[in-house]
């Protein structure tokens, strides 16, 4: 009998409700209309905020952004997941378990 696996669910995270986004040369701008609030993002910021946005979960979104800008995974791993997580703190994102787009 093969023991049972513990792996853990890859993380994926969909933008909440009433949270809208602009995207420009220099990153991008998120909005906030229940709360009234702006969010200005640099470049990287903009980059994972669409990976979101297309259904990424959170380990495909580390890896392209090591790929994207020669960082190393183990700490590209670490921001975004520190990244998302602030996001999802400030309620502009909702954990989910919905799988990626294809």
């Amino acid at each position: 009998m093969a023991p049972k696996s513990h792996a853990k669910e890859p993380s994926y995270y969909q933008l909440a409700d009433g949270i809208r986004t602009t995207s420009g040369l220099d990153g991008g701008t998120v909005l906030d209309i229940a709360g009234n609030r702006i969010f200005r993002l640099n470049e990287v910021g903009e980059l994972i905020l669409h990976c979101v946005q297309e259904g990424w979960n959170e380990a495909r979104i580390a890896s392209h952004i090591s790929r994207q800008y020669s960082v190393d995974e183990g700490q590209s791993k670490r921001d975004v997941h520190e990244f998302l997580e602030v996001l999802n703190e400030r309620r502009l994102l909702d954990a989910t378990t919905r799988p990626e787009k294809r």
